[in-house]
């Protein structure tokens, strides 16, 4: 998987357009992130919930 990950990202870093998706995605976790941290605790459990539900499909597909 170490190997996966190092050719994606490499791929990724050559590519301009990679560079724009990882821009964006960076942005949108640190949104995120924001918002996360100032949402009441009632809201953030089920963001939690969410958040790891998400994880797991993406642990899931990643192999």
């Amino acid at each position: 998987m170490s190997a996966w990950l190092h050719l994606t990202f490499r791929t990724i870093r050559k590519d301009r357009q990679g560079q724009e998706l990882m821009e964006y995605a960076l942005l949108t976790a640190l949104f995120a992130l924001v918002i996360y941290a100032f949402l009441p605790s009632t809201y953030s459990n089920s963001l939690n919930t969410i958040w790891t539900r998400v994880t797991s499909l993406i642990s899931q597909f990643s192999g």
